[in-house]
């Protein structure tokens, strides 16, 4: 009686290793990946500008101001733990520059008052 001819486990194990792959690069593909250098309308940019800065507004309303901030966003990034707010975070957008914009460099204001009454202009550092 002969053996019965296999594949070796090591093929079989690296084959396996390809298909989970090819199906993962093709799920993203597919699915369009992560929100991660997907462009955005004009519309989406204005909506989330708008978004973010009344995230930024109710953050400021529970800090107060005071002479050591060297920027708003400074003063509410380390104050608060939320990552709510993307008023400075780059986003693509269609017919945009391929770097992409955050609110402030498209120009959109946003004035938050601190507890303490004190109004700031949010602005992004590049």
């Amino acid at each position: 009686m002969s053996k019965a001819q296999g594949l070796p486990i090591n093929f079989i194990v690296l084959a396996a290793i390809a298909i989970l792959i090819l199906v993962l690069i093709v799920g993203f593909v597919i699915g369009g990946g992560s929100s991660f250098g997907r462009s955005i309308t004009p519309t989406m940019l204005q909506q989330n500008c708008e978004s973010a800065c009344s995230n930024l507004k109710g953050m400021a309303a529970s800090t107060t101001w005071d002479s050591t901030y060297s920027s708003v966003w400074f003063a509410l990034t380390t104050k608060t733990t939320e990552a709510t707010n993307n008023f400075c975070i780059k986003q693509q957008y269609e017919g945009g520059p391929t770097a992409g914009v955050n609110c402030d460099d498209i120009n959109v204001n946003c004035y938050v008052t601190f507890a303490n009454g004190i109004q700031k202009k949010v602005e992004c550092s590049t």
